[in-house]
């Protein structure tokens, strides 16, 4: 039978630092207790009894005189103010890492998120976490209970520090869909994950898996189903008297792992009553065999000490906030302030990187293995500015300040100083402050030993790096190359593009293979691009590139998608001199001559780029890879059937479009226009100014006189909706008719007077009266009187009319009227001279 111990298994870094606490605490007070269980391992809290150290419950329960040692898992924030009340000495062991989850979920929760907690609810750790949180909180204790919370803004979240990472993961995936936002911190030990992982490897290659632990201990239970569920006879055991021989009946390969707090001694029990049921040999996890004597040696060999200040290489085995545990093959992990491996704020290390520590003693006798990284460091550090400086190789350097004449900077310890004049190029528009907290490659220039700094400069080191870059870039392409870049510069003929060392040129009319009025219509400054090498100048280092040949040319398809009588739709992207062009899709383009837009030679350009636009192929110019369209083509030739439309005499609406001073041009629809001359407004007098009468927009009505297709000319006129008053004029109005008239204007020689169909009739100023009189004195403007016609002459468009003749008219009327009344009256005193004495009292 073989024996398999998982590569982690036992104490972590913060039970064993507990326990040593606690052991140190005793030797040095009395009265010392531990605030519950120091950890969750019966055996260790008997044996820690045994030797009068106590287990309250309660801080209630213990006084000033009293020591009380915090346990690993930690305590409420309420407990300790209860401690500091009750004024006891307490030495606090949480552990480092259930610190950091502590510090995490205040810092989250102040944050304004809904600070999500994976972890037993009972459990001291999370009630110890939670007490920390002064907002919202929710535990969860699996993915099921993630799956019912409802909707937030912002979660974050936190683990207990033995929880499951596969989980873990699987909760954050939760709750990714329910928040707007999700900030995740791992706070799982990196003993438990790696702890869980070396498990499930060991639990994959055994026929039975023992896992040893309290079985209060949540992560030693964690570890008994994760083996659970891979190997079904997997045994959870305290001690070695759990075991029973016939478990292992049939089994050739056993397993075994411990949890956090399990000690050593338990398990060397356990490899020994396995010993007792078989001879047999124990493997390590990567499968190489030893005997069980060849495994205690190793773990005796594993208890040497290193001579101090002794140089020492060792593992990075945990990372905390304030520590870093390194492995180096004693038989506890040796501790380094995390500080030491710090680099601007950041740890420069990670879990499982090999490095050189110094041994400084073990802590406190029997307690931690003190190290150091920082001596060890600087001398490395000067060591490779040395080898700068010989071999001419870069170091990196951080900025640390603007000094007189230049700056100052730090090669991880070693102190540089970089002149004002070779912190970069002179075009730079930087601000020497703004270099400060920069790193950069610099090349050393002089060093000085003694002192452990050197000169700098960082102007040359680019120099030598551009230089160095653009050789290997063009000893690397090829035209028809596809390369990746980013837009430095756009220009209207085209923009820059950067490869790093190396700018090239991409054109306009290679960015798309539609019209490209300007290049940001497809790019922008910072956009990332791949691109294929056009054209290669090795001697001038220039590169000429193409986004457009990154695709298909579209026109190679053209003659089928677009046969030659099919019709297309697209938009008006420019006006040429003899045409416009417009965008069909990208990368095929139509032409449209100026005498295809339209059936009138002489019709108005109606349309303008960005209009949307259909039309006939008519033509294919494969040339200049152009369609040649024709949108009067899909359109009715009005000419075609105007005259059957709108025939000779027949009356048309439209709507006035412009005044000239020859006439008025009308807009009647279907592309046409129609001029009504000044000489067809009215049969009268032709109107001066014909702005006055009408308005551009206005509704107008008029008669087609004439169509002339050939010449593209329609002649309308207004007065044609009437008859020729002049024609009629003998009926209209005879000579001696009299009428009533309204006075339109009054000058020295008469007066125009209105007439019925719009005739204007003039009364000369001998006519006005039975006596000469000044028309100006006696008659006004909208005036009404009577007059008598006594001249009208169609042929000059004259009529005259007169006041006297009809007074004198009616004079005439009135003496027969006299005679007639005096034939028929006995009345011997009824004279003339009444009747006119009546009519002048009349009048």
């Amino acid at each position: 039978m073989e024996i398999f111990i998982a590569d982690h298994a036992g104490f972590c870094f913060g039970v064993e630092r507990a326990v040593s606490l606690v052991e140190d605490t005793s030797k040095q007070f009395t009265g010392v207790y531990t605030l519950g269980p120091i950890i969750h391992n019966p055996q260790i809290v008997s044996k820690f009894a045994e030797n009068g150290i106590g287990v309250c419950y309660n801080p209630e329960e213990v006084n000033e005189d009293n020591t009380v040692v915090v346990r690993s898992h930690g305590v409420t924030k309420e407990t300790y103010a209860t401690l500091a009340s009750r004024k006891v000495n307490v030495v606090d062991a949480t552990c480092p890492f259930v610190k950091k989850a502590q510090n995490s979920a205040k810092k989250l929760g102040n944050e304004g998120a809904v600070v999500v907690v994976y972890g037993e609810k009972n459990h001291p750790e999370v009630k110890s976490i939670v007490s920390f949180i002064d907002s919202r909180y929710v535990i969860v204790s699996d993915v099921g209970e993630a799956s019912v919370l409802p909707d937030e803004n912002c979660y974050a979240l936190v683990a207990q520090t033995t929880q499951n990472s596969e989980s873990f993961d699987k909760i954050a995936e939760i709750l990714k869909t329910k928040c707007d936002k999700l900030i995740i911190k791992n706070t799982i030990c990196n003993a438990t994950s790696l702890r869980q992982a070396s498990a499930i490897d060991l639990a994959k290659k055994v026929d039975i898996m023992v896992v040893i632990g309290g079985r209060n201990s949540g992560n030693t239970t964690r570890l008994y189903e994760i083996c659970k569920n891979i190997c079904a006879n997997t045994h959870h055991i305290e001690t070695k008297e759990e075991l029973k021989k016939e478990i292992f009946d049939g089994c050739r390969k056993v397993g075994i792992t411990a949890g956090a707090s399990t000690p050593g001694y338990l398990v060397e029990e356990v490899i020994e009553f396995l010993k007792e049921v078989s001879m047999s040999s124990i493997n390590n996890n990567d499968g190489d065999n030893m005997q069980m004597e060849d495994f205690e040696a190793m773990l005796e060999e594993s208890f040497q000490q290193p001579e101090k200040n002794s140089i020492v290489q060792g593992t990075v085995a945990q990372i905390n906030e304030n520590d870093v545990l390194v492995n180096i093959g004693f038989k506890t992990e040796g501790v380094v302030p995390s500080a030491e491996f710090m680099k601007d704020g950041e740890i420069t290390i990670k879990v499982g990187d090999e490095v050189d520590v110094l041994f400084l003693g073990i802590a406190g006798g029997g307690g931690y293995v003190k190290l150091s990284r920082k001596a060890i460091e600087k001398e490395a550090d000067w060591i490779e500015v040395e080898k700068a400086l010989e071999e001419e190789t870069p170091v990196e350097i951080k900025v640390t300040s603007v000094v007189d004449k230049g700056f100052t900077g730090k090669c991880g310890e070693i102190e540089c100083f970089i002149p004002e004049n070779h912190i970069d190029f002179k075009n730079s528009t930087m601000e020497p402050q703004e270099y400060v907290g920069n790193i950069y490659e610099v090349k050393v220039l002089k060093a000085n030993k003694k002192q452990r700094s050197f000169l700098a400069s960082r102007k040359l080191q680019m120099i030598q790096s551009i230089e160095k870059e653009k050789k290997e870039f063009f000893s690397q392409i090829e035209e028809g190359q596809i390369l990746k870049g980013s837009v430095k510069t756009i220009k209207h003929y085209g923009a820059f593009m950067n490869f790093g060392a190396v700018d090239g040129f991409l054109r306009k009319n290679n960015i798309a293979w539609g019209v490209v009025k300007h290049p940001n219509q497809y790019i922008e400054e910072g956009d990332e691009l791949e691109v294929k090498i056009l054209n290669i100048d090795f001697e001038e280092e220039k590169l000429e590139v193409g986004l457009k040949q990154m695709q298909e040319d579209p026109w190679d398809s053209a003659y089928d998608k677009y046969p030659e009588g099919g019709t297309v739709a697209g938009t008006v992207v420019a006006r040429k001199n003899k045409g416009f062009v417009m965008e069909i899709e990208q990368g095929i383009d139509g032409f449209i001559p100026l005498e295809e837009i339209s059936w009138l030679k002489n019709a108005r350009i109606a349309i303008e780029p960005k209009d949307a636009v259909e039309g006939k192929i008519i033509g294919i110019d494969d040339e200049k890879k152009k369609l040649i369209v024709s949108l009067k083509s899909i359109q009715e030739n009005p000419w075609v059937t105007l005259k059957t439309k709108h025939p000779e005499g027949s009356a048309i609406k439209g709507t006035i479009k412009s005044i000239t001073d020859f006439g008025i041009f009308v807009d009647f629809g279907e592309f046409l226009d129609g001029l009504i001359r000044k000489k067809d407004i009215s049969w009268t007098d032709e109107p001066e100014n014909l702005d006055e009468l009408y308005k551009e927009g206005d509704e107008i009505e008029a008669k087609v006189l004439k169509i002339d297709a050939e010449k593209e000319r329609i002649s309308l006129g207004v007065k044609q909706l009437e008859t020729n008053p002049w024609r009629e004029i003998g009926k209209l109005l005879p000579n001696g008719k009299v009428v009533e008239v309204k006075v339109l204007a009054v000058s020295k020689e008469g007066l125009e007077v209105e007439l019925p169909r719009d005739l204007i009739g003039f009364i000369p100023d001998n006519e006005l009266d039975v006596e000469k009189v000044d028309p100006t004195d006696k008659f006004a403007v909208g005036d009404t009187i009577k007059a008598v016609v006594f001249r009208n002459d169609a042929r000059e468009k004259k009529i005259l009319l007169s006041i006297r003749r009809y007074m004198q008219d009616s004079e005439k009327r009135e003496v027969k009227e006299y005679l007639k009344k005096l034939a028929q009256s006995d009345d011997s005193t009824f004279s003339l001279g009444n009747i006119l004495k009546g009519k002048l009292d009349v009048e």
